[in-house]
C-alpha cells in the first residue's frame, strides 16, 4: 500500500482484517520525518512498514518517521529515484516511502519465488516453505539480506545473493542461499 492515512480508516482496517493470513502486506511509513510518526496502515501489526533510503542505504532524505518505538525499521531505495519526464529528456527525481514500498514488495516477491523454486525441487520442507512465505517469514528473509545503517535495516538483496558480487562461485550460490534460508 503506497499510501498513508492520518487515522485508521474503517474500510481500510476492515479490508486488512479480511486478508488471508497467508498474504503479506506492506505499507509506506509516511514522509513527514520527525514531525509525525508512522501513519496507518503502516502502524498495523499485520503490515510490514517500509521507509525510504537513498541507493546506498542512507536515511539522508529526512522523510522517514522516527522508528524507536517500533520493532522494525525496514528501508530500501525510495530517495531521488529517476523517472522519465513528459516535457523533455531530463529525468525527474522523486522521493518518498510510497516509492520504496513497491521496491520492497518486488524484493519480497522475488525472494518468495526463489523459496517456491527450492521447495518444488525438494530442497525445502513444506513447513519451512510455509514459514518463509508468511508474514513472519518475509521479515526473516529481509533480516538475512539487510544491513544496519544508522539504526535502520537497509534491505539489500545482494547481501544474501553474494555470488552477484564475486563472493562465491555461481555454482555455490544456491547452496549458500539455501543454507541461510533453511536454518532457524
Amino acid at each position: 500500500m503506497s499510501f498513508s492515512l492520518t487515522d485508521r480508516h474503517a474500510k481500510v482496517r476492515e479490508a486488512i482484517r479480511e486478508v488471508p493470513a497467508s498474504c503479506v502486506l506492506f505499507a509506506a511509513a509516511s514522509n513527514w520525518g520527525g514531525n509525525r510518526g508512522r501513519t496507518y496502515p503502516a502502524t498495523d501489526r499485520r503490515v510490514i512498514c517500509i521507509n525510504a533510503s537513498d541507493g546506498n542505504g542512507n536515511n539522508s532524505s529526512g522523510l522517514n518517521p522516527p522508528h524507536e518505538k517500533y520493532h522494525d525499521a525496514w528501508t530500501t531505495l525510495g530517495a531521488e529515484i529517476g523517472f522519465a519526464s513528459d516535457s523533455d529528456d531530463q529525468p525527474v527525481y522523486l522521493s518518498g516511502t510510497s516509492y520504496a514500498t513497491p521496491i520492497a514488495v518486488a524484493i519480497a516477491v522475488n525472494s518468495i519465488d526463489y523459496v517456491e523454486n527450492l521447495y518444488k525441487r525438494g530442497k525445502l520442507s513444506k513447513d519451512r516453505r510455509d514459514f518463509l512465505v508468511s508474514d513472519d517469514g518475509v521479515p526473516h528473509m529481509f533480516r538475512l539480506m539487510s544491513q544496519r545503517m544508522d539504526g535502520w535495516d537497509y534491505v539489500a538483496p545482494w547481501n544474501l545473493w553474494k555470488a552477484q558480487h564475486g563472493a562465491l562461485d555461481m555454482g555455490d550460490e544456491e547452496d549458500y542461499v539455501y543454507q541461510q534460508l533453511a536454518r532457524d
